[in-house]
């Protein structure tokens, strides 16, 4: 509960960003903290190892740090509802 209390505000402006921004902030935090910062920013968020570990890798890839157009594929993400069931639809 310490850490958690620790780091309450970053925490905050975690919750705000979308899952691509998430992913960079927890690597950039781990990597500030450390040695064992990777295991810290799971146990505070309940985020991955394996996504920390991604977000570092992205990091060190300078290149891909540009704003995307949007997080997912095309096509990806839930269907629109009235598209899937046009009955709803008035």
């Amino acid at each position: 509960m310490d850490d958690i209390e620790k780091h309450k505000n970053w925490l905050k402006v975690l919750a705000l960003a979308d899952e691509a921004l998430k992913r960079k902030l927890a690597a950039a935090k781990a990597l500030d903290l450390g040695w064992g910062g990777i295991s810290t920013v799971t146990r505070i968020t309940g985020m991955s190892p394996t996504t920390i570990r991604k977000g570092i890798q992205e990091l060190d890839d300078l290149e891909n740090l540009e704003q995307t157009k949007g997080i997912r594929k095309p096509g990806g993400g839930r269907k629109r509802t009235d598209i899937k069931n046009p009955k709803i639809r008035k």
